[in-house]
């Protein structure tokens, strides 16, 4: 089969609003902090694409990367009862670690210069795909996760460390699915790179694979990839899921990490942090004005299990692949973290 006349099948688009979030969108002045516009009530979904309502599935259709149309990137919004939206600052960290993932993950200095590119995919995936968004992901999270409030009031390094490395993995699914989200696909996995698996499709190896590394490579391209889809990919498209609903999903996944031998005193932030990232959630809603709060939310904890239960399958997978997990000899510290 000529596989360049196979089209990639997207999910249609839910007729929405008609401003979208671009690569160009986002103000390189940190300095600045332009004003977000207001939530309206219209199923929780305000105008400014930029926003923790916007939903991730809009992010590059009308709007792509390179648009002449720039738009300040909001540095805050608030609640019905004025005060700062902390979902939202979450959003604004992470459009800009967003922007650093791409440009850590390119592979020319064609690519990088050139922001079209962003949604354009680049193949199958394979093993070294895997390893290396990995690599720049923890970067990332453990950037991400120091900027947290609670995780700095913790004194004890070695409850910071188990919270970390339980996280990770379910970090690395949640970042490569929201990421198909923001592409629009509803029929593979994209990875942060642009590459893809896609089911029952050929796996690319090289030749030097050990057994277990193919076979695994064989599971992830099949029922199990036509699993993530069903259970994650589909139900965000499906509900226009928010960057505020996938970052307060975020938040509640790394605050409710189960019993992981963590010291009382740091059990206690762990615990208040998990109410607040609750709380936080309704704080959206009531800012997006969603009349039926507690359906919206049930959709947002149904994709707790499904990412619990694929975090567990990557897990087992990547574990049988020689040198996943292990970072470059320049960040050792990330390695001994992690290992």
């Amino acid at each position: 089969m000529d596989r360049a006349a196979v089209q990639p099948k997207k999910v249609p688009i839910k007729e929405g609003p008609r401003r979208y979030l671009s690569e160009s969108s986002y103000n390189s002045d940190l300095n600045k902090s332009p004003t977000i516009a207001e939530p309206a009530s219209n199923g929780g979904i305000i105008s400014s694409p930029e926003s923790a309502f916007t939903p991730v599935s809009l992010l590059l259709v009308n709007n792509p990367p390179g648009n002449s149309e720039h738009c300040n990137m909001p540095s805050s919004s608030t609640s019905s009862g004025g005060a700062p939206c902390f979902l939202a600052q979450q959003v604004e960290i992470y459009h800009e670690q967003r922007k650093r993932r791409r440009l850590l993950l390119c592979r020319t200095l064609e690519e990088m210069l050139t922001p079209t590119m962003e949604s354009t995919l680049k193949g199958l995936t394979t093993i070294n795909d895997l390893i290396n968004v990995y690599n720049v992901q923890m970067g990332l999270m453990f950037e991400w996760a120091e900027k947290l409030e609670e995780f700095r009031e913790i004194r004890n390094a070695q409850d910071k460390v188990k919270l970390l490395k339980h996280f990770s993995m379910k970090y690395y699914l949640l970042d490569n699915i929201c990421h198909t989200v923001e592409l629009n696909y509803g029929d593979r996995i994209i990875l942060a790179n642009n590459t893809y698996i896609q089911p029952n499709n050929y796996v690319p190896f090289v030749g030097t694979e050990t057994l277990e590394c193919q076979q695994a490579m064989n599971l992830l391209y099949g029922e199990h990839c036509i699993r993530m889809i069903d259970d994650l990919v589909r139900p965000m498209l499906e509900m226009g899921i928010t960057y505020g609903e996938i970052l307060a999903l975020r938040l509640i996944v790394f605050w409710n990490p189960g019993s992981i031998g963590l010291s009382p005193e740091t059990s206690q932030i762990v615990h208040r942090a998990s109410e607040k990232a609750i709380k936080e959630l309704h704080n959206w809603f009531d800012a997006a004005k969603i009349e039926k709060v507690q359906t919206r939310l049930g959709s947002v904890l149904l994709l707790l299990s499904p990412l619990s239960n694929y975090t567990q399958f990557l897990t087992e997978l990547v574990n049988v692949i020689p040198g996943f997990g292990k970072m470059p000899e320049w960040d050792v510290f990330l390695s001994d973290l992690l290992r």
